[in-house]
Formats: structure tokens, C-alpha cells, sequence
């Protein structure tokens, strides 16, 4: 008798006291198992999803005064996207369309940033022509 006439019989034999009764009765307890855990799931990730939202709103509030002129300057659609988080949860659409603004809002602000630096360093060559 090798491994697999060993594991064929007890597989037989697993099955020889079950009847109908018992299989629906093992049916409903696996099926109750996996429809209760995936509604309590969804209900734990809402509930954690819903308190990160209300200690966001409370941390832009004791904010300093720059952030609220950052939001303004993303424009309506990216602020009525950070209301809405709740509904806009992964990589949708609108998920996208808000990261490439913030994307390209990035990329001014540095380029701003290094115009800024740049011309500084030209006035400063300037001064040192004009003074000799």
C-alpha cells in the first residue's frame, strides 16, 4: 500500500458518517462564517476610514494659516476631492486626476522655487560688476 492508496482510503472513510443532514449543517456554518466576516470587514474599515477623516479635519484645524492658501491654490476640483475622500478610496478616476494636480502643483512650486534661487545668485553677480 503506497501514499496514495493511504491517502484515498482515508478520504473514503473521511466521508462514510456524513449524511445530508450533516453536510448542509457544515454548508451553512462555512458559508454564515465567510458572509459574516466580510459584512464585519467592510463595517472595521469604514469605521477606520471615517475616524482617519475626522483626525485629519482636526489636524488642518489647529494647522498653520499656509495650508488653507495651498488648498485654494489646487482649485475646486482637487478641494471638493479632499472633502470626499471617503467616496474616492484607491486608484479611481478621480484619484488619479487628483494626484496628477497635485503632481503638477509640485513641479511650479519646485520650478518656482529654482527661478527663485537662480535669480538671486544673478542679482548678486550683478551687484559685484557694478560696484568695481
Amino acid at each position: 500500500m503506497g501514499l496514495t492508496d493511504t491517502v484515498y482510503v482515508q478520504l473514503v472513510h473521511m466521508w462514510d458518517g456524513f449524511d445530508v443532514y450533516k453536510l448542509l449543517r457544515l454548508v451553512i456554518v462555512v458559508g454564515g462564517y465567510m458572509l459574516i466576516r466580510t459584512l464585519v470587514q467592510r463595517d472595521l474599515a469604514k469605521r477606520q476610514l471615517k475616524r482617519q477623516l475626522e483626525q485629519d479635519k482636526l489636524r488642518k484645524e489647529g494647522a498653520p494659516a499656509t495650508e488653507p492658501a495651498m488648498e485654494s491654490a489646487k482649485g475646486p476640483a482637487a478641494a471638493s476631492s479632499s472633502s470626499s475622500e471617503l467616496s474616492q478610496f484607491g486608484w479611481g478616476n478621480k484619484t488619479r486626476v487628483r494626484v496628477k494636480q497635485q503632481q503638477e502643483l509640485l513641479a511650479s512650486a519646485i520650478d518656482k522655487l529654482r527661478e527663485g534661487q537662480f535669480d538671486s545668485q544673478r542679482d548678486d553677480d550683478i551687484a559685484d560688476l557694478l560696484e568695481d
